[in-house]
Formats: structure tokens, sequence, C-alpha cells
């Protein structure tokens, strides 16, 4: 017998009915009805607080009411004017504690304990008053590294101390990030830089992670003075005015700066020339981090290999020989070049040679000052640096026996000034005082070399003198009668001009050589190396018995970075820039973790940063981005599934019915 349509209609009706009104009550106690029925901890009681530099070591007792459930993690936090640090502690370790680090120097904090369990959190402890100490310096006798700086629940101590390092030369085989030269420490508007001079030829060697900005000074080396000519015997007699000329003085070296960057991918150098006189140190002050995702220079890691660049330092010119009496030996020397500096392709060009007094032989076009006809007449030409000229006396000078100075690195040279029948040599040009490179009191460099004149002591002439080597006098002198002044090793200038010969005795010549020019120099300067400033707490991402932690990369970027699990430091993971996360594994499902990173580099380690969020690891986190625990009772969840079965089984069965 069939079963009419409508009976079988009137039993549908009620059937999906039911399954509505399922539905809506499995939702609504999903939403409404408490995932538990438990109640929050009690305040943990007995807060006990122990200070350390900037870190303190809290213990408590658990409360006596635990909610009814165990307590799944403590809180520690310590409050100053709104803003809060905190540490989480483990309920299953003896004694109950965490330390909280990178607190304020010299700060009272409000220390309280709360307990979290099933119900919830609970009430605040009872707070405890402690104030930090003052800063005080770390150093041999005051350690601030390892577990009694940080607490015995974290990894510190691997990498050296933590806190500020000093800014001295004692100090500079934890502040240099390179070696080479003679090294420096020195502090410029608030910063703690390391300077390398090179004296000589040698490397430098970048022995941390290349990509810090540097600066740059580079000298070219001095050229060498003219010697002075000497009196040819068969027209020397008394009173007779002599036939000779002085030499004229070297030119200084080139002076010049640029800004560095090393390419930590490749260990390329780029080079942004600027102005030795207006150097900006905000170049140098500020780091830049190695970019996220750079591989980094290959030669240049932890291990302790290092990436290499060549530096040259151009010695200084010689000074020309002096002439003498004999016919056919009375022109004095033309002085030699300075040489070439470098750092790396950066270059900074020697100064020329001066050039010698004219003497009876000047006159022949194979000489170096054949445009002048006089036989006293001083060397023609200072020497000249290619930046700057040496004065010219021309063809025809209207002194005689004085010279003119060198080329300094930022001025021309200048001309003898007359004096009575003869002159006083001319000066050399001014140098350059690269005063934004050093901290005070910068000297010169490349200054021009002084030309020589006549012995005043030879009559019938009044007192004269040499041209000054360069305003600043680190070029060397003219000399008024003998041989000219060295200029000084390691600034560049140019020598100075050899005196003419004045003596009235045959078979005698009293004309002097050039002086050499100075040597060359070649300065580096960047940010001293510091401790790592504390980083950010890392986010983390839970995962099956794992944790995924990011980092945010710091300015100055470290060697690496140390996470670990907070009261468990055997469970930690490394971070090598420019990578940014790590994973820790082993951890237990269902238990709750916090998390801290610290960074170190050759200096020491920074402060660990605060406690991440936390985070439970589970068996199915890894489905989708796990965001915490967010518990439906299985009832709420049943009623869920029975209305869903039951209204699709109605809404199947009438759509057949109505097909």
């Amino acid at each position: 017998m069939t079963t009419p349509a409508r009976s079988r209609t009137g039993l549908r009706r009620p059937l999906a009915i039911a399954s509505v009104i399922a539905l809506v009550s499995g939702l609504f106690l999903s939403f409404a009805t408490p995932a538990s029925a438990a109640v929050a901890p009690g305040k943990p009681t007995n807060v006990a607080v122990t200070i350390s530099r900037n870190t303190a070591s809290v213990t408590f007792t658990a409360p006596a009411n635990t909610g009814g459930a165990p307590v799944s993690v403590y809180t520690v936090t310590a409050e100053y004017g709104g803003t809060r640090k905190t540490c989480a502690a483990d309920p299953t370790r003896s004694p109950l504690g965490c330390t909280v680090t990178s607190l304020s120097f010299e700060t009272t904090y409000n220390f309280s304990v709360t307990a979290r369990g099933i119900g919830g959190v609970g009430q605040p402890s009872t707070s405890v008053f402690a104030k930090t100490p003052r800063f005080v310096s770390c150093t041999e006798t005051n350690s601030c590294g390892g577990s009694s700086a940080q607490g015995g629940d974290s990894p510190h101590g691997e990498h050296g101390n933590t806190g500020t390092i000093e800014c001295v030369d004692d100090n500079l085989d934890l502040l240099s990030r390179g070696l080479g030269g003679a090294m420096y420490a020195l502090e410029i508007d608030g910063h703690c830089l390391v300077l390398h001079r090179f004296n000589t030829s040698q490397t430098f060697d970048i022995v941390t992670r290349p990509g810090f900005p540097m600066q740059i000074l580079v000298v070219g080396g001095g050229g060498g003075a003219g010697g002075g000519s000497g009196w040819e015997d068969s027209t020397k007699s008394s009173g007779a005015e002599p036939e000779s000329g002085a030499g004229a003085g070297g030119a200084g070296g080139n002076v010049l700066s640029a800004d560095v960057r090393v390419d930590p991918a490749t260990g390329a150098f780029t080079y942004t020339p600027t102005d030795p006189e207006n150097i900006d140190g905000s170049f140098v002050y500020t780091p830049t981090a190695i970019p996220p995702g750079s591989a980094p220079f290959p030669f240049s890691d932890p291990a302790g290999r290092t990436l290499t660049t060549g530096i040259t330092v151009g010695f200084g010119g010689f000074g020309g020989t002096a002439g003498t009496s004999v016919a056919g030996s009375t022109v004095g020397g033309q002085g030699t070049a300075g040489g070439e500096s470098t750092f790396g392709s950066f270059r900074a060009g020697g100064g020329g040679g001066g050039f010698g007094g004219r003497g009876g032989d000047g006159g022949a076009g194979d000489v170096q000052n054949s445009l002048l006809s006089s036989l006293r007449a001083g060397g023609q030409r200072g020497g000249s640096n290619g930046a700057y000229f040496g004065f010219n006396l021309g063809s025809s000078p209207t002194i005689d026996h004085a010279a003119p100075g060198g080329a300094g690195a930022a001025e021309d040279g200048h001309g003898p000034t007359a004096v009575g029948t003869t002159g006083n040599g001319g000066s050399g040009g001014a140098g350059v005082v690269p005063v934004g490179f050093f901290a005070s009191n910068a000297p010169t460099y490349g200054s021009g070399g002084g030309g020589g004149t006549i012995s005043p002591a030879s009559p019938p002439f009044a007192a004269v003198t040499g041209g000054a080597g360069g305003p600043e006098g680190y070029g060397g002198n003219g000399a008024a009668g003998g041989n000219g002044e060295d200029a000084r090793n390691g600034f560049g200038g140019g020598g100075g001009g050899g005196g003419t010969d004045g003596s009235v005795t045959v078979g005698d010549s009293n004309a002097g050589v050039g002086g050499n020019g100075g040597n060359g120099v070649v300065f580096v300067r960047y940010l001293a190396l510091a401790v790592p400033a504390t980083p950010a707490a890392p986010s983390v991402v839970a995962g099956d018995s794992s944790a995924i932690l990011t980092i945010t990369p710091l300015a100055d970027t470290p060697d690496q970075y140390v996470v670990w699990v907070v009261g468990e430091p055997d469970k930690q993971c490394t971070v090598t820039p420019p990578e940014t996360s790590c994973a820790i594994e082993g951890l237990t499902n269902g238990q709750d973790y916090t998390f801290e990173t610290y960074a170190w580099n050759k200096a020491g380690e920074s402060e660990s940063s605060a406690d991440t969020l936390t985070i439970t690891p589970s068996a199915d986190a890894g489905a989708l981005p796990y965001t915490g625990n967010n518990t439906r009772s299985l009832g709420s969840l049943a009623l869920i599934m029975i209305g869903l079965g039951g209204g699709f089984t109605a809404l199947a069965r009438r759509r057949r019915t109505i097909a």
C-alpha cells in the first residue's frame, strides 16, 4: 500500500523544524556558553624581588586556590609610569619565578604576579616595589655578562659581556670593525669612532660583517723642491753680485676624502667624493643594516674570514741636487714628484717637484728652466699638483736670486717678495685642514714648500729669508743659503727650495739641495662597534611541537640573534643575518610558551628582548596560522553538527518531492 504524498509531507515538516531548532540552539550555546565553568586562580603570595643591574629576579608562592585546575602560566609585571616589562614563569618549575630584563637604571618599579588558568587570569598579587641601581660600565672587574646579569634562565654569556664599552684605546679589540695601521678611539659629537692611520702601504681588513659606512681621507706624497744653482768660478770676485739663483718649492700632495659604502653581498666599495674641509660626520654616525634577503659577502662572517682592500701611501719626492761652481754643472736640479696614495681604487696624486736655480747652464734647451735668461734667476716654477699651481716667475723675473713657492692642496704657490736688491723666497700654498675628520686640533695636509733665496751673509745683501712652507708650516721652508728643509712625513707637504751659491771663493759653492717632500698618509674612520641594541620581541607562530620565531633586524647588523624558550634556555635557535627567522623544535603540545632573544657581535651581547606573546603548540596548528586557544564545549559542537545534518537532510528530501 502506497503512502499518500500528503502524509509524507506531514512527516517531513516536523523533522525540518526540529533540525532548525537544534542548529540555532547549537550556535547559541557555542557562543554564549563558557568553555569551562572553572574560576580564575587566586593571588600569588610571598613575592620577592632581587635586583642585579637592570634585571630583576622575582620569586613567589602559588595561590592557595588555583581555580579547580592547574595554573598554565604565571606572568610577572614590572611597571613604571605606564611602561611595563614582563616575564613568564613556568608553573612546573620550583621555585616559582622568572627574570625581568631590560629595565631602566635608577628607576623604582612596581612588581606584581598574576596566575592564568582555565577560568582566566586571576587578580594580581600584592605589589612589591624595588629600585634599579645607577648605570655602571662593564669592565673586567665589573662583569655584566652571563647569568649574573640576565638570570639563570637565559643562554647569555657565550659571546662576551653586555653593557656600554668605554671609548678608549684600551678597548679597541672590542670597538674595531677592521685591522690595519695605527688605531685610535675618538669620541666626536657624542659618538665613538675608530680611526685607522696608515703611514705605510699595507692592507685594511674588515673583520666584522661588511656593509657599515666608512669615511676616508687620502693624502698624496709631497713633491721635492729644486736645488740652488752654483756661481761659476770664472765670474767670482770679491764684491761682485753672485750669478746664481735658489730652488723653487715642491707642491703638496692632493688631499681627497670620500664617503665609502661596502656592498654586503659582493664586497664592492662605492666612493662618494666629499669636501675634505667640510666632512659630514652624520654619514658614519648612522649605521646601515644589511638588507633582508641579500646574501652576505662570502669572505666576511663570524667564522673570522675577512674582506681586504689595499692601501698605498705615496712617498715624498726627492729634493733636487745643488749646483756647483764648475762650469757645466752650475744648474740646480729639479725636485721629483711625490707618489700617489690610494684606498682601493680611490686615488690622491702626489705633488710636483720645484724647479732648480738657473745658473750658468740654465740657458740650454735641455734643462728645466730654459725660458729664463738671467743667470741670477731662481727656479722658474714651484711644483704643481693638478688642483693648484706653483708660482711661475715667467721668462723675465724682476727679483734676483729668490725662488717661488710650490702649490698647496688648497691654494696656489706664492711669488718671492723684494728685499733690497734681492728678495725673500715665495711661500708655499696652503694645505687642507680637515676639521670635521678629527676630534680637535686638526693638522694641515698637503702644504706647499717655500722657495729658497740667497744667504743674507753674502755681502752686500740685506737680511732675507726663505719662503715658508705654507701658512700652516707643514711644508718645508725654503733656505736662505744652504739646504732646503724637508717636509714632515705623514702630512704630504712639499719640500723647501735650496739656497743659492753666494760664496766668492773659487772652487767653493754654498748652494743647497732642495728639501724632500713629505710622505702621504691614508685615514679610515667608522662608527665603533658597540654591543648591539636590545632587539624587539620576536613575532612567533605556533606549530606542531614547534614554533617559528621572526626577529626585527637591528639598524646595525649583529653577527647573530639567539632566540630561546623563557625558562628553558637549552631550547633555542639562532638567526644569522640577513636571515630573519628560525624554528625551535621539541616543544610540548598543549603547553604555553614565551620566548626572548638577544643579539651579539664581536663587542658582546645585547640585553634580552621583552617576552613574546604566549603561544601554545598544537598537533593541528600547521593547518592554519595558530592564534591561540579558542576552545568550544563538545556539547555545543555536537548540537551544531546535528543541526547542520538535519537541515541538509530535510532540504534534500524537499527538493526530491518538488521534483
